[in-house]
């Protein structure tokens, strides 16, 4: 088993069970998490919720459980280990503990920065936005930043984003007394400084402000774990609805620019898009690649949704569905993630024509990773993907790490067991203490270090120029 976790198996899933258009193609599929798995005191598993994986193969899956306390029964699960759980008493706000969850996600340093709701406080004081268990900022408090007016609080926030500069980008809610409506959305960087454990604040986007290269305001905007996007280095994605024409009032922005907007023409000839703040899916990966999903309008309803990379169609409802056999057609995307990994590939969900037993795909590029009725996971065939039933509605039903090897997957195996799956497209990393090679590291790998003692020859792990004490313990450290 290469993940040594309190739950879980690892198989390989061949061409033939994954559904892999290239003989000889393989992908590791190691099962997570599943429904009647046991959370040491607190109960077994009985549904999986929101899923997370970074680039080192960490994940955060959130799940309920069959406790009899539900206001106890829910978890966050960190690489096999409880992470949280709902109930957990937290060291701030005073007196407060957790209520439930929100999204999940992961930096590559295996934090998370996101929203908790929470028992204790009153009600216009129970969610804040966390850094791991750490509170940064909480319902009812004024924000610092520059960009609102003063005394203006906090009161509410969606989804929550952190990269590896732990920067949080948060929606938001505040009521900025400058502003005339009560709740005024707003799009926010937390900037936090671990090692002082302090933050500042960065406004990106508020209610009623300008949004870039349009001329007009904004009115809301997406609030949806689909709907904003972020990139290691600070960049921001977002969606917001606009003050001017309804044909032309929703744009999608990175940062100071404006990307593309509803009523823009698309790929297609006679196709406009139709960009929405709930339904259209966006990613951004490091490399500045942008992926969204879009319905469009101006043409039949069966060729009505598209996927774009970077300005060019990358996938169109009413395509030939890619590298299945029967050439089945692309029917739909369903409402869950459109993503983009470093690499550029763009990992997709698509819903295809002909045998409805196996007309559920996950796609890396035009590669199957994941096929309902094909994959079989620990001798169970994969019969949803995505999702907990057969509907296709997998909003939150998969996620990928930045550079794209990763890919977490909720599924359900043989109609019955609801799963979290993490799919490695990737080759395992080879591991610098292994001198030899073996893939092992062990005596042998120790006498090639010794052998070296003192040159900048093998063993010099740190790569000081020299072979040392140092590296004898980043040897033993790794030791097989």
């Amino acid at each position: 088993m290469r993940y040594a976790t309190t739950v879980g198996m690892t198989i390989i899933a061949t061409a033939a069970t994954a559904g892999l258009a290239a003989a000889g193609s393989t992908v590791t599929i190691t099962r997570l998490l599943a429904e009647g798995d046991p959370v040491e005191g607190v109960g077994n598993v009985t549904a999986i919720d929101a899923i997370a994986v970074n680039d080192s193969g960490e994940w955060m899956v959130e799940a309920d459980t069959d406790n009899p306390d539900t206001a106890t029964d829910g978890v966050v699960l960190r690489s096999g280990k409880l992470f949280v759980r709902e109930g957990q008493a937290l060291d701030a706000p005073a007196g407060a503990s957790i209520g439930s969850f929100d999204s999940v996600n992961l930096n590559s340093a295996g934090k998370t920065g996101w929203n908790l709701f929470l028992d204790g406080p009153p009600s216009n004081a129970d969610s804040g936005i966390f850094y791991e268990t750490t509170l940064l900022i909480q319902e009812g408090d004024f924000s610092t930043s520059a960009g609102l007016s003063p005394d203006t609080p906090y009161v509410g926030f969606f989804e929550a984003r952190i990269n590896d500069l732990d920067q949080i980008l948060m929606v938001a809610s505040v009521d900025d007394p400058k502003i005339a409506s009560t709740v005024d959305r707003v799009v926010m960087w937390v900037n936090y400084d671990r090692d002082n454990r302090s933050f500042t604040e960065t406004l990106l986007f508020k209610e009623g402000g300008p949004m870039p290269d349009t001329g007009e305001a904004a009115v809301d905007f997406g609030t949806g774990p689909e709907n904003i996007a972020i990139d290691g280095s600070g960049a921001a994605l977002i969606l917001a609805s606009l003050t001017g024409d309804s044909a032309t009032n929703v744009g999608l922005f990175l940062d100071d620019s404006l990307v593309v907007r509803k009523g823009d023409p698309s790929p297609e000839d006679g196709l406009t898009y139709s960009l929405s703040t709930s339904s259209t899916r966006i990613d951004l990966n490091n490399a500045g690649d942008i992926v969204f999903r879009s319905s469009l309008s101006g043409g039949p309803t069966d060729t009505n949704q598209m996927i774009v990379r970077n300005g060019a169609k990358y996938a169109q409802k009413g395509d030939v569905a890619p590298s299945l056999d029967g050439d089945p057609t692309i029917t739909g995307f369903g409402n869950g993630p459109t993503r983009v990994g470093d690499d550029g590939e763009v990992v997709w969900y698509a819903e295809v024509s002909g045998d409805t037993a196996t007309n559920q795909v996950l796609y890396k590029g035009d590669v199957p990773i994941l096929r309902k009725g094909v994959t079989v996971v620990d001798g169970m065939v994969v019969t949803t993907i995505g999702g907990t039933t057969a509907t296709g509605n997998i909003t939150e039903g998969f996620a990928i790490s930045p550079s794209g090897r990763y890919v977490i997957v909720r599924s359900v195996l043989d109609s019955t067991t609801t799963t979290a799956l993490l799919i490695d497209l990737g080759e395992e990393p080879s591991n610098p203490a292994d001198l030899n090679g073996d893939g092992v590291v062990d005596g042998a790998d120790m006498g090639i270090l010794l052998g070296a003692w003192g040159t900048s020859g093998p063993g010099d792990l740190n790569g000081d120029g020299t072979v040392d004490g140092a590296d004898v313990g980043l040897l033993l450290a790794a030791w097989s």
